[in-house]
C-alpha cells in the first residue's frame, strides 16, 4: 500500500514533464518537453514564439503600466521588427525599424537616422550613398579628417575661442577670422594675409591667371600676363587701356595719361616725359596727325589720300544700311583693327596679343549708339575717346596730350576727338 502511494506521487511529478500540454481557443497555445511555448503556432523554435498578423495597433507584445495606455509595444510587419513607443493603438512618437536585408533605422516626427546594410549612415537622408550623409544642418566642435598618409598627423578644423576658423595639420596652416580676413601661415591683419609664402596665378595661355584688383563704381585694376610680356590693365566708366607692361627682356612701358614718364623703352635709355624734356633729340617729337575719311550712308569705304597709310576701317553699327562707314589714314602704317559691334551690344575684347587702345561710342553711349574698340598690338591703353552728341561742341584734348584724329559722323552730326599721351604715339610710330 505504502509503495502503491509513492508511486502515485512520482507519477504525478513526471507527467508534465514527459508529456506536452495543450490548450486551445481562439488560437492555439502550447508547450512542449523543451519547455518552449508557443501562441498562434503549432510548434516553437524559442523559448517564446508568437505568431500572427499585426500592425502598430495590433502588436505581438505590448507594454503598458495600469494607469496609463501609453507604453510600447513590439511587432513584425512584412519581414521588420518594430520597436516602438506611443499610444495604445495609434501611430507611434518614435519608434526603431529592424529591416530585412541588414538596415536600422531610427524615426520620429521630425526626423531619421539610417544605417543601410552597406554600412553607410543617413541623417535625415533614407538612402545615404557615403558613409555620413546629412540632409540639414551638422555641429561639430572639431571635423578631423581621416589619417590616409598613415603619418599619424590629421587635417582638423575648428573655430577657436576668438571665433576664428582655423585649419590645422600638426600645426596651424590657415585661418579665417570673424571679420572675413584670410591668413596663411599667420593671423591676417587685413583681407589676404601670407607668412613666408609667395602667391601663383597661373594660366595655360596667354591671357589666362590674371590677378584683378577692384574699387567700388566699377573701377578695375587687373594683371594680365603674355607670353611675351606682363600687362597691367585699368578698367571702368566705359574705357579700357593699358597702363603699363614689362617685357621678358626687362623693357618697362608705361602710358598713362599724366605729364610724367611716360615710356621707357629700356633700362639703359633716358625717360620720354609729356613735355619732351629728357628724350633722345633724334626724335625729334614731330607729330602728324591721322586723318579720316568718311562715306555717307550706303555708300562704299573712301581710301586714303596720297602720302597717308590706312590704319583700319569701320562701320558705326553693323555696316548694313544706313551705317557711316570711316578710314582711319594715318603718316605711316599702323598695327590697329577697329572692332565694332552692333546696335545695343557691348564692347569687344580684343584678342591677345593685340590689346585695346582707346574704345568709344558713336553718339552718348547710351541706347542704340554703336560702340568700337581700337585694337594694337605691341602697345595698349594710353589713348581715350571724346564722343559728342548731336549738336554739341567736339570733344578737346588736354594740354599734356595730343590729338590722334577727329570724326564726324554727317549724317547725324556726331563728333569723336580721340586723344593720346606723346609716349603712346611714339610706341606706335607715329612720332619721326
Amino acid at each position: 500500500m505504502k509503495r502503491s502511494i509513492i508511486t502515485g506521487l512520482i507519477l504525478l511529478i513526471l507527467l508534465p514533464i514527459a508529456l506536452a500540454v495543450r490548450f486551445t481557443g481562439q488560437g492555439p497555445l502550447e508547450t512542449n518537453n523543451a519547455g518552449q511555448l508557443s501562441l498562434g503556432s503549432s510548434s516553437s523554435f524559442g523559448l517564446l514564439q508568437l505568431t500572427g498578423t499585426t500592425s502598430h495597433s495590433s502588436p505581438h507584445i505590448l507594454l503598458e503600466t495600469p494607469s496609463s495606455v501609453t507604453g510600447g509595444r513590439f511587432y513584425v510587419l512584412d519581414g521588420t521588427l518594430f520597436i516602438e513607443q506611443g499610444d495604445r493603438q495609434v501611430l507611434p512618437k518614435s519608434r526603431i525599424r529592424l529591416i530585412d536585408g541588414g538596415s536600422i533605422a531610427i524615426e520620429n516626427a521630425n526626423g531619421n537616422i539610417i544605417l543601410n546594410n552597406a554600412g553607410k549612415v543617413g541623417i535625415n537622408s533614407d538612402d545615404p550613398t557615403v558613409d555620413l550623409e546629412v540632409a540639414g544642418i551638422a555641429m561639430v566642435d572639431v571635423l578631423q579628417l581621416f589619417d590616409t598618409g598613415g603619418n599619424q598627423i590629421v587635417w582638423a578644423l575648428e573655430e577657436n575661442a576668438a571665433n576664428d576658423l582655423t585649419f590645422t595639420y600638426g600645426d596651424e596652416k590657415l585661418r579665417i577670422t570673424s571679420m572675413g580676413n584670410v591668413g596663411i601661415g599667420t593671423t591676417p591683419m587685413d583681407k589676404l594675409h601670407i607668412k613666408d609664402g609667395s602667391i601663383i596665378a597661373e594660366g595655360t595661355t596667354a591671357g589666362q591667371g590674371r590677378i584683378v584688383m577692384k574699387l567700388e563704381g566699377g573701377l578695375q585694376w587687373e594683371w594680365y600676363p603674355l607670353t611675351d610680356r606682363l600687362q597691367l590693365f585699368t578698367r571702368g566708366n566705359g574705357s579700357e587701356f593699358e597702363a603699363l607692361h614689362v617685357s621678358n627682356t626687362g623693357e618697362l612701358n608705361v602710358a598713362l595719361h599724366l605729364n610724367v614718364a611716360q615710356n621707357i623703352t629700356s633700362r639703359d635709355q633716358p625717360v620720354c616725359l609729356e613735355d619732351g624734356s629728357g628724350c633722345p633729340e633724334e626724335t625729334g617729337l614731330k607729330f602728324d596727325m591721322c586723318q579720316v575719311e568718311t562715306a555717307g550712308f550706303n555708300q562704299p569705304y573712301k581710301d586714303c589720300p596720297e602720302g597717308l597709310e590706312k590704319m583700319t576701317q569701320y562701320c558705326s553699327g553693323d555696316c548694313n544700311g544706313d551705317d557711316a562707314k570711316a578710314t582711319i589714314c594715318c603718316p605711316k602704317k599702323v598695327g590697329c583693327k577697329a572692332v565694332p559691334t552692333e546696335d545695343w551690344a557691348g564692347f569687344i575684347r580684343c584678342t591677345p596679343p593685340a590689346t585695346v587702345l582707346f574704345q568709344y561710342c558713336s553718339g552718348t553711349c547710351s541706347g542704340k549708339d554703336a560702340r568700337v574698340s581700337f585694337c594694337c598690338k605691341g602697345v595698349g591703353g594710353g589713348c581715350r575717346a571724346l564722343p559728342t552728341n548731336t549738336g554739341q561742341t567736339k570733344g578737346a584734348c588736354e594740354a599734356h596730350e595730343l590729338q590722334l584724329f577727329n570724326y564726324t559722323n554727317g549724317g547725324r552730326d556726331t563728333h569723336v576727338t580721340v586723344c593720346c599721351s606723346a609716349s603712346t604715339l611714339l610706341n606706335l610710330g607715329l612720332y619721326k
